[in-house]
């Protein structure tokens, strides 16, 4: 994870420095969660816009918490490309203007390589690491093989110890009581 951090850095350094800083938009959203709920909501996951007309600063980030879905990001893209839609659904997905409000004064940004400079990115974990057994048994030979519940539960283990992890919340999309009528 270091690592990608310190890709994602590096090409925005790389951009905010570059002619190409006025006018571009780097939007990054994970590959696939893996069923890794949360506790605000099972289906939330990290999306984040970088550009010259980014709100927020270093000292006060913006932070949007709207529902958006990977559909309203490539709605967003083509809008700023000037393309049309592909289809209904980003047609009608709103686009993720306030991401884009900022007065243009972004300055150019510094990636942050501590993570390699102090070898964590290359550290790997102890052999008799918290939860290495229950790891050692997953199978991570293909995509989606292993049990998601489970490995969600190693690692909330080894950040957070002891304390209980919370339990997936269904916000979104609230499960049916046994009481509603289709």
């Amino acid at each position: 994870m270091a690592d990608n951090d310190l890709a994602v850095g590096r090409v925005v350094e790389a951009v905010s420095r570059s002619p190409y800083w006025d006018d571009t938009a780097i939007f990054v959203i994970e590959d696939d969660a893996q069923d890794g709920a949360d506790h605000v909501d099972a289906h939330r996951s990290t999306a984040l816009e970088i550009s010259k007309y980014s709100p927020g600063s270093a000292q006060q980030p913006f932070v949007d918490s709207r529902f958006y879905t990977t559909v309203n990001m490539m709605h967003t893209m083509e809008t700023l490309l000037g393309l049309p839609p592909m289809n209904q659904n980003d047609a009608y997905a709103p686009v993720m203007a306030p991401l884009l409000s900022g007065p243009g004064d972004q300055p150019p940004f510094t990636a942050d390589w501590s993570n390699r400079d102090n070898g964590l990115i290359y550290q790997t974990n102890p052999v008799k690491g918290q939860g290495a057994a229950e790891s050692a048994r997953m199978n991570f030979s293909r995509p989606d093989a292993i049990n998601t519940a489970l490995l969600n539960l190693v690692l909330w283990r080894d950040r957070k110890g002891n304390i209980p992890m919370p339990a997936p919340k269904h916000t979104v999309f609230p499960q049916k009581r046994s009481t509603d009528k289709d």
